[in-house]
């Protein structure tokens, strides 16, 4: 798809698409390219609405010393969990580690002084791979140590993020792919 033709996609009417369907029609550009800071922003953007949409959910647990507390944990919205796209985006996430997020692509994305790029790039795999993720480490602490505003932005990512691999993990790892 071309960029040209994203944008207009982007641009929706709202309602014509769900979230859901558009988060999958991003996430097939950034399969087949090399995306700029609008896309990864739209990307992003998606990410809180869908954090917003599931209600958090409470469970209240026992620990082994008998004390009782209560853990909040965000619902990994279905379109992760169903058989076939869930296999898509364990596929997607493992590969996207070496073609979007590593500490390479970082340092130039840095350089090119793009500050708004790093900030929604890392906030995307603040969603993807949760806070502790090492891009999104690295990117908040260069974009702190720049004083730069887009840490605002990383930062609300970061409070909302739904972690997808991070959920998933034990159900994926039990996986053949």
């Amino acid at each position: 798809m071309s960029s040209k033709l994203f944008s207009l996609f982007l641009h929706k009417v709202p309602g014509d698409y769900s979230i859901e369907r558009l988060v999958e029609m991003i996430a097939l550009h950034l399969d087949a390219t090399y995306a700029g800071c609008d896309i990864w922003k739209e990307f992003a953007s998606c990410f809180i609405e869908l954090s917003r949409c599931d209600d958090d959910r409470m469970s209240s647990c026992v620990n082994s010393y008998g004390d009782s507390h209560t853990e909040i944990s965000k619902n990994i919205p279905d379109m992760f969990q169903e058989e076939v796209s869930s296999k898509n985006w364990r596929l997607r996430c493992r590969w996207w580690l070496t073609r979007h997020f590593t500490q390479t692509i970082l340092a130039s994305e840095v350089t090119s002084g793009n500050f708004e790029l790093v900030a929604y790039k890392a906030a995307s795999a603040c969603h993807l791979y949760g806070p502790e993720f090492a891009y999104v480490v690295t990117a908040c602490r260069y974009l702190k140590r720049e004083k730069r505003q887009e840490i605002l932005i990383l930062k609300e990512h970061m409070e909302n993020a739904i972690g997808l691999t991070q959920h998933n993990t034990r159900s994926w790892a039990n996986s053949d792919v």
